[in-house]
């Protein structure tokens, strides 16, 4: 299968709004989507699929994502129990908004995507974040703070697995932990799961597929847009895995099927039902691409420590080790012309860590670490 590397990518985000700098912030990658896809949205534009979502089209992506959820995640998922946003974001203002009080308390393990913590205080909702526990380069989750934030009166657990920046991947056993702890509490999980088709090694396990614990309190939310490069089309997935929340969506006509994307809902139709060869070719050249970049911060920046990710494409960065106690991601974006994400925006702990996206040609990112060295007189 061939990946797309145009070399400068130009016309995406996260180049095109910094021009003259190297993107390495915005989660999205240069090396395109598959061909599979390619050619249904073409299609499509051809046959003037550019109103409303049919109910045919809707019901086809339906059993197509459940039959990828069987066949990549031994999760047999009833297709009744779908429903669709917009992405996982608008997904999780929902979940804040509806399943859990005003006042309630959120909890959410750190570093952390910005938009976990900031919607629920938005919404009036109190937010509890919980250092995931580090030992060199690995992150896990705090199951004793968890359990303390459950304490405090949580409601809601906000798990991302993959997980977003650390690229930790949390197997079986893990979970079945977490879980003890969730149901001790009554509480209920908001499952992101938006990186699960970009996992190095071995399989994703779905957290609401391991016991019928965890299929009763959690709503999990996916979407083809990391895996396959699509955010634009704003399509993501959710599993309602308990009637309750099946029926309380339904109740309340959350994003119902007319106010989908038509071409967000074929572009992820053909990214589930035909894109897995390109998908499990972008992995491995992603693979290459986390290998160079621990190599390359090795040699020229080796008081920098990365992270050693098992899925994702994004290093999450410890510029500790510099001792210069100011945020290193400014300093990156206006020195060394490399936008990267800044740590303080992941939680009130990280401030000192940058998270770096390497899905780039290698050219561009060998570049990108010789700005940064030279910047900093390395």
């Amino acid at each position: 299968m061939t990946i797309n590397e145009k070399f400068p990518p130009r016309k995406n985000f996260k180049w095109a709004n910094y021009p003259g700098k190297v993107g390495a912030g915005i989660a999205e990658s240069d090396f395109g989507t598959a061909p599979a896809v390619a050619q249904e949205l073409h299609s499509a534009i051809d046959d003037g699929y550019t109103g409303y979502t049919p109910d045919h089209v809707y019901r086809d992506h339906l059993s197509t994502y459940a039959d990828f959820l069987r066949g990549r995640y031994e999760w047999k998922v009833d297709e009744f129990a779908i429903r669709l946003a917009d992405d996982v974001q608008s997904a999780y203002e929902a979940v804040i908004r509806h399943f859990t009080r005003h006042g309630s308390y959120v909890i959410v393990p750190t570093p952390a995507y910005a938009p976990f913590t900031r919607i629920p205080e938005r919404l009036g909702r109190n937010v509890v974040e919980v250092p995931m526990l580090r030992r060199e380069s690995q992150y896990s989750l705090d199951l004793d703070a968890i359990s303390q934030a459950f304490e405090r009166g949580g409601e809601l657990l906000v798990l991302c697995n993959p997980h977003n920046p650390t690229g930790t991947v949390l197997g079986t056993d893990q979970l079945l932990a977490l879980s003890e702890v969730i149901s001790h509490y009554n509480g209920a999980v908001f499952a992101d799961e938006v990186w699960a088709p970009i996992v190095y090694s071995g399989k994703h396990v779905p957290y609401a597929s391991v016991s019928d614990t965890t299929e009763a309190h959690t709503i999990t939310a996916s979407s083809p847009s990391k895996g396959w490069n699509l955010s634009g089309l704003k399509c993501a997935q959710i599993v309602l895995s308990n009637p309750r929340d099946q029926k309380r969506w339904d109740d309340l006509a959350l994003f119902p099927p007319s106010a989908n994307s038509i071409l967000g809902v074929i572009g992820a139709t053909a990214a589930y039902g035909s894109g897995a060869e390109w998908l499990d070719d972008t992995v491995a050249r992603l693979a290459v691409n986390r290998n160079l970049l621990a190599r390359l911060l090795e040699d020229r920046l080796p008081g920098v420590w990365p992270t050693t990710p098992s899925a994702t494409y994004l290093a999450w960065l410890d510029f500790t080790g510099w001792g210069r106690g100011s945020s290193p991601g400014a300093a990156l974006d206006e020195r060394a012309k490399v936008i990267v994400n800044h740590g303080e925006d992941y939680g009130v702990d990280w401030r000192e860590f940058v998270r770096f996206n390497y899905a780039m040609c290698e050219i561009r990112l060998s570049q990108a670490v010789d700005s940064i060295a030279t910047a900093f007189g390395r």
